[in-house]
Parts: C-alpha cells; structure tokens; sequence
C-alpha cells in the first residue's frame, strides 16, 4: 500500500493516510487487475507527477504496471501503463526501475529504465513518446579485441552528465561514455 505522510512531524507516531485513496488498492482482492496489487517503485518527477511500479502479485493474473498521479491536481490519477508484454510477470523478483535523468535543455525526465532478471539488456519506456525500447548492454572492457561481452546487471544508478553506471552480478561496475 502506498501511504501519504505529512513532514515535519513533531509527534510519534506519524499519522498516514492511504495514498491516493483506498479506492485504488486491491486490499487483498488480486483478481481485480483494475486496482493497485503491489507497489515495487515509486518516483516523482520534475512535474509532480507520482509515477509507481505496481509488481502484482506471484500467481495472480495481473500484469506489471505503471501508475501516474499527478500530485497537483488532488492525486488524480493521469494514466496506467500495461508492461506485460516487456516485463514478465515472473521477471519482477529482480526487476530494478529508476526514472532516467533529465535530459538537455528539457525541464523534465524522458525516460523510465528497468534491469529485467539477468538479460543482458535494459528496456526504457519513453515517457513523451508512450513508445518501448530494449538496449543491449555490451561491454568492450578489452581494447585489442573486437569482441564484446554482455553485461548482466543487478543494479544501476545515473552520474552526473546522464551516463548510466551498472553493476552486473560479479560486482564489476560498468559506465557508458555518453548519455543515454
């Protein structure tokens, strides 16, 4: 369940409120794909929109999906995103999402990126465009061969100036050269 908290705090314990309200969450009924199941990742971006990854639950019939709330306006929600046919429902164990960085010159955030299992690749859902995209993630770490070896990350992040920082299953740490 998503819960709204108001900050500062001077007394314990914080009162919470169900966010956006309880009419969004499945509370147990996992048949309903129409609610929220289980919420795995939430973000805000540069527009106060409240973007959540909602996992579902193991064995239910309920896709991945994304949620939209603009944070502005009351909590309305703005749209859902059926990521079924990019992310599995057996993939969402391991799955690791992170809004990507704002690109130049552009007030807000472009992209959403996912790390599905250990594929070497990363799907980024482009935000303005509602379009999909898998990019494989290589590694040329030998200079005198022409071969590339694929990278399974566990993790990610993004650096300073947009580049996107891996990290695959051995602990090796990997940075692309330019932006995404």
């Amino acid at each position: 369940t998503l819960i709204e908290a108001q900050w500062p705090v001077s007394y314990f314990p914080m009162p919470t409120v169900v966010f956006p309200n309880a009419d969004v969450h499945a509370n147990g009924d996992h048949d309903d794909c129409s609610l929220l199941q289980q919420a795995h990742w939430s973000q805000v971006d540069a527009l106060s929109r409240l973007w959540v990854m909602d996992i579902g639950v193991p064995g239910s019939r309920c896709p991945p999906r994304l949620f939209v709330f603009d944070l502005i306006r009351n909590n309305a929600e703005l749209l859902r995103i059926d990521c079924g046919q990019h992310i599995g429902a057996n993939d969402t164990q391991s799955l690791v999402v992170q809004m990507g960085p704002k690109g130049p010159g552009c007030e807000q955030e472009r992209h959403i990126y996912f790390i599905v299992g250990l594929v070497p690749e990363i799907l980024a859902y482009d935000v303005l465009e509602q379009t999909w995209q898998r990019r494989p993630l290589q590694s040329h770490k030998f200079e005198h061969m022409n071969q590339s070896f694929p990278i399974k990350p566990v993790d990610f992040t993004f650096g300073l100036q947009g580049e996107l920082i891996l990290c695959d299953q051995d602990g090796d740490l990997y940075s692309t050269v330019d932006r995404l």
